[in-house]
């Protein structure tokens, strides 16, 4: 496959989502990817990734759960892409 030559996150699928969600990305070259979920407050719920990875897209799957392995309420979350000082935010629906 051709590598991205952006900085790319895709909206989630499925999205309304229960029980768990797909969020895909891309990064135009090597280094340390994060993606983290907040609340519609801003308040972080969950890191889902935090590596250092390849260049090329990518996947995480969240299950609704945050960094401490609890449900969370049903309704809207922001996920957020990081890149070398690059961020993208999108918006996500889970409803139980």
């Amino acid at each position: 496959a051709p590598l991205p030559e952006s900085f790319y996150l895709a909206q989630n699928y499925p999205n309304p989502f229960n029980p768990e969600t797909v969020i895909r990305y891309a990064i135009p070259r090597e280094g340390r990817v994060q993606i983290q979920i907040f609340d519609a407050s801003g308040r972080k719920v969950r890191t889902l990734l935090n590596t250092f990875a390849p260049a090329g897209s990518g996947q995480v799957r969240w299950n609704g759960r945050n960094d401490s392995d609890k449900l969370v309420s049903s309704g809207i979350y922001f996920y957020r892409l990081s890149f070398e000082g690059m961020t993208q935010n999108r918006k996500m629906l889970l409803l139980h």
